[in-house]
């Protein structure tokens, strides 16, 4: 009731920050958010954020979503498209499923648990695997 019209607004601002991985190139960043203060983006000129991530880093993860995309393009052609629902600790993917009613998965069906990890441990799985002294890529 006694905020400001400037803290009003920033706080229905900030409601609509995204989230996510952030190319680490000023240039984009600010192009996001000009006031580079993270009113739009997980990004703030003034604090580190484990959000941003080099050109090399997204190139990895565009390969590895494309190798699942292909993955699961291989499994509906041989129709292997059973449901394994998931769940993230005490959330379950079903509850905002869409097809919950028609796809016949029980109460007491196997999940699939999605850990919960930041964004530094998942990419640190994408980094090239050592091999006898070579980078893998």
């Amino acid at each position: 009731r006694d905020a400001s019209h400037e803290d009003t607004a920033w706080k229905k601002a900030r409601a609509l920050r995204m989230n996510g991985l952030l190319l680490d190139d000023e240039t984009v960043l600010v192009s996001m958010d000009e006031g580079k203060n993270g009113c739009f983006i997980p990004w703030n000129a003034n604090r580190k954020s484990d959000s941003l991530i080099s050109l090399a880093q997204l190139s990895r993860l565009e390969k590895r979503t494309q190798s699942l995309l292909r993955q699961m393009a291989v499994q509906l052609r041989q129709g292997n498209i059973e449901a394994y629902p998931s769940r993230s600790g005490k959330h379950e993917m079903c509850d905002y499923c869409d097809y919950r009613a028609v796809c016949g998965v029980e109460e007491t069906d196997a999940r699939r648990e999605i850990a919960s990890r930041t964004n530094t441990e998942c990419l640190k799985e994408l980094e090239p695997q050592e091999e006898s002294g070579h980078a893998v890529d």
